[in-house]
């Protein structure tokens, strides 16, 4: 089963049902970013759609990343589109966990918006 599953992921559809997921989430941070930038002194002034669409994002690539991982088994971390992969999830639950422990209106918290912008490494995949 196994074998199958990371058969069903190397398919040309599954690449493009999640470069489909990837430039929409490119789309949601494009939109985030303008709207933190106008506001400075808040970390995140972005609508709720966004913050919603922004879990939704990190739970499909999480749910990617755990299958692959699961399919491939040792195999996972001989791809470095996997590692990069993985590193942004990681990143989307440092965002997260930091959101979560400092006040929104803690200037210098530019480590949160530098985060942010690891999501846009997974676009480089569909390259």
């Amino acid at each position: 089963w196994r074998r199958q599953g990371a058969r069903f992921m190397e398919r040309k559809l599954f690449d493009l049902a999640m470069g489909l997921v990837v430039a929409v989430n490119v789309i949601i941070l494009v939109l985030e970013t303008d709207a933190d930038a106008s506001c400075p002194h808040e970390i995140t002034c972005a609508p709720l759609y966004v913050k919603i669409l922004n879990g939704v994002f990190l739970a499909i690539y999480t749910i990617e990343s755990i299958t692959r991982l699961v399919m491939l088994r040792s195999y996972f971390f001989k791809n470095r589109w996997n590692l990069l992969d993985l590193g942004v999830v990681i990143a989307g639950y440092l965002e997260v966990a930091l959101l979560a422990i400092v006040d929104h209106r803690v200037t210098g918290m530019q480590m949160v918006r530098f985060i942010r912008l690891g999501r846009v490494f997974r676009a480089f995949r569909l390259v």
